[in-house]
This record gives C-alpha cells, sequence and structure tokens, in this order.
C-alpha cells in the first residue's frame, strides 16, 4: 500500500512538473521598452537580449507613437562574435495600436544568440518621435 501512494506521489508530481514546464514556455515573456527616434529615418535599439527560444522570431504589440506618426520600421539584428551586428530580417512596417506583429528571421535564430530589435521611424521626419511597445525576443 505504502509503494503504490509513493508511485502516486511521483506520477502526481511529474505532472505538476509537466505542466509548469509546458507553461513557461507557452506563455510569451513581453518586456516593456521606450526610447525616442532620431529625425530623418535614424535608427534606435527598441529592445536588446539573449534568445530564451529556438524561434525564429520576436513578438511585438501594444505600440504608441508619438506625434501624428502612426508607424515604426523594426528588423532583428543579431550580435556575432566579432562584436558586430548582422540584419537577420527584413523591415516590416508596425502600426500604432496594432499587433501583436510576428517579426521572422531569415536565417535559424538559436537559444543563446544575443539578438537586438531596432526601429526607425516609418515617415520621414524632422522631430525626435517617442515610441513604446513592449517586445517578446522569444
Amino acid at each position: 500500500m505504502l509503494i503504490k501512494m509513493r508511485k502516486i506521489a511521483c506520477y502526481f508530481l511529474a505532472a505538476i512538473l509537466s505542466v509548469t514546464l509546458f507553461a513557461n514556455i507557452v506563455y510569451a515573456a513581453y518586456q516593456y521598452y521606450s526610447t525616442t527616434l532620431p529625425p530623418l529615418k535614424g535608427d534606435r535599439t527598441l529592445i536588446s537580449g539573449y534568445k530564451t527560444t529556438g524561434y525564429d522570431n520576436i513578438l511585438h504589440r501594444n505600440i504608441s507613437i508619438g506625434g501624428s506618426y502612426d508607424a515604426v520600421d523594426v528588423w532583428i539584428e543579431r550580435k556575432n562574435a566579432d562584436d558586430s551586428w548582422t540584419r537577420v530580417s527584413d523591415n516590416e512596417a508596425h502600426y500604432e495600436g496594432g499587433g501583436p506583429y510576428t517579426l521572422w528571421a531569415n536565417t535559424d535564430l538559436l537559444s543563446g544568440d544575443f539578438i537586438r530589435v531596432r526601429g526607425q521611424n516609418h515617415d520621414l521626419t524632422y522631430v525626435y518621435v517617442t515610441i513604446k511597445g513592449e517586445i517578446d525576443l522569444r
């Protein structure tokens, strides 16, 4: 009887552990960012960090852009061994209030890769524009 109870307890703990691990993978880990985009389509890093999965994309949502501007051009860059950066996705316009957007890389991104999400104003501006949002580097 005691052995049977121990087996049941082990199965129960294994089930709880499995659900917990699955929940951590399924739910996105969005990080808030706020930055100012320079005039004349100057580039700025929106967020950077290490990939936690092997997914070849990032997620972007809750975009808010200052002034009368409505979109930001976004792309992904990966850090190389020599500390240089390589663009690994195309530019994609993400609109205020839209999304969540999925931005796909043109190459394999691996867990542990250090990446950054870059942005520039979609419109040609002569002023600095504030942008806020949330990005999940996945």
